[in-house]
């Protein structure tokens, strides 16, 4: 049976066996066929895993596609789900720390800290590096 263990950021696969091992690898491949510069197509291979001691880690993100692949190849898996709570900010140090931000930055720091962590997704020259430095 694989199982997988979501964190904040990271989700960790163990499988039984070497079969399941293989299988959610393949699901977690992509294979695309390339020709550039060359007069021979060859294969670009991408990986959407690490093998980390006994586990395979991938990115949060990447889960719910892989539930679906696992889900199409009738492979018996189960998903658990681990949060770490981050201490909540008191409120003196709170409103020191997003003195300089931006409406979006603020609207940005407040989603991190509402959702103990993960990735902050704004634009180039956004302010990711302010806010980042806000939440710690």
């Amino acid at each position: 049976m694989i199982t997988i263990q979501e964190s904040n950021v990271y989700a960790y696969i163990t499988c039984e066996t070497t079969e399941e091992e293989l299988a959610v690898k393949k699901c977690l491949t992509f294979v695309k066929e390339v020709k550039k510069y060359s007069r021979r197509p060859f294969k670009m291979t991408t990986r959407f895993y690490r093998k980390q001691g006994k586990f395979l880690l991938i990115f949060k993100g990447i889960v719910s596609d892989l539930i679906a692949k696992l889900a199409l190849l009738d492979l018996a898996f189960a998903c658990e789900k681990h949060t770490v709570q981050f201490p909540q900010p008191r409120k003196k140090n709170y409103e020191e720390a997003i003195v300089d931000l931006r409406p979006y930055q603020i609207d940005a720091f407040n989603a991190a800290v509402s959702s103990n962590g993960g990735i902050l997704w704004l634009a180039t020259n956004a302010g990711k590096t302010e806010v980042a430095g806000a939440i710690i």
